[in-house]
């Protein structure tokens, strides 16, 4: 992959990431500071924006793909029964998502970044 193209898997991978499951991440984030006793906003809806302003990409995306395959195993493995078509798709998608972001992760951003 050259440099000129390496920003497209993780530029799709965070904005897919930002439209179905931003509202998830925000939700899980405020939970967790909200069981810390702390309050505000969560810092994982920051780590798409992250990667799409080119600011530590790799460790973004590597926090990233973890969320979607800890959201897969975690909320989208009820695939008998009713719903159970949706829960798979949501399933593979928060899988292939990961992958884009790996795929981010192992190669970096390429030349556009502001930091690797």
């Amino acid at each position: 992959m050259t440099s000129r193209t390496a920003w497209i898997p993780g530029v799709f991978a965070a904005a897919g990431v930002m439209l179905a499951g931003f509202t998830l991440a925000d939700a899980l984030g405020r939970a967790l500071l909200h069981a810390q006793g702390l309050g505000g906003t969560s810092p994982i809806s920051g780590v798409p924006v992250a990667i799409l302003l080119g600011l530590f990409s790799r460790w973004a995306a590597l926090a990233l793909a973890g969320f979607c395959i800890v959201t897969a195993l975690v909320f989208h493995t009820g695939w008998s029964g009713d719903g159970g078509q949706g829960q798979l798709i949501n399933f593979m998608k928060n899988l292939a998502l990961a992958g884009g972001l790996l795929l981010l992760a192992a190669n970096g951003p390429g030349k556009y970044a502001v930091t690797d």
